[in-house]
């Protein structure tokens, strides 16, 4: 196997007990961090010898082939979830808002009736602090 110019070294073949399975270590070299947009090429790779021998199964397992797919996974469903989630959000804040100002208006509609019956009262009472 040669080695595509994305692989910076490639190891010695381990075939698996029972020979139905080879595990070939390979080597990026480079940074982690973008190790899932340099493995592309070497998932194309794979999906074309899959093609091309019929029956053929080709996994990788590592940094970049493991971050790949749960990456776009998780864009998506980000993108599925925004329109549902910032109403709900929106929703349970100013709900939250409102049930916190309930109390304070109760309190406020309580001050105020007992100005107003406290000033009805005293309006029908005779004066006798002058």
């Amino acid at each position: 196997m040669k080695a595509p110019p994305e692989v910076e070294s490639v190891g010695t073949v381990v075939p698996s007990p029972d020979g139905k399975a080879l595990l070939l270590p390979r080597d990026h070299g480079g940074d982690t961090e973008d190790a899932d947009t340099r493995v592309q090429p070497l998932l194309d790779a794979s999906e074309a010898t899959e093609k091309a021998h019929e029956g053929t199964r080709i996994d990788q397992v590592g940094t970049g082939s493991t971050a790949k797919g749960p990456g776009e996974t998780l864009g998506e469903d980000f993108e599925r979830a925004e329109p549902i989630s910032l109403p709900l959000t929106l929703l349970v804040v100013f709900g939250a808002v409102i049930a916190a100002g309930v109390p304070v208006l109760l309190a406020m509609s309580w001050v105020g009736a007992a100005i107003g019956s406290s000033s009805l009262a005293l309006h029908g009472l005779p004066s006798t602090w002058s």
